[in-house]
């Protein structure tokens, strides 16, 4: 069962949409559904994210520069 969503976009939005939808040889409902399941499918567990953020940085080698050399290679760099 479908149901009717009615909005107001900007002028400049609906005619992108409308050229993406003969691009995709749609019509402009089925563009804008398309559109919509594109970026509502994503399942984003935002904490499980950051967890494997968290052990991927954990494995990774903590380097730290001395300020000086730093600065030489940055100088190396340039020449």
């Amino acid at each position: 069962m479908s149901k009717t969503l009615t909005i107001d976009v900007p002028e400049d939005l609906y005619a992108r949409l409308e050229r993406r939808a003969q691009m995709n040889q749609r019509s402009l409902d089925d563009e804008v559904v398309h559109v919509l399941e594109a970026t509502t499918d994503v399942d984003l567990d935002r904490e499980a994210l950051w967890e494997r953020i968290r052990r991927r940085r954990e494995r990774m080698p903590t380097v730290a520069w001395d300020p000086e050399e730093l600065k030489r290679k940055i100088r190396e760099g340039r020449k």
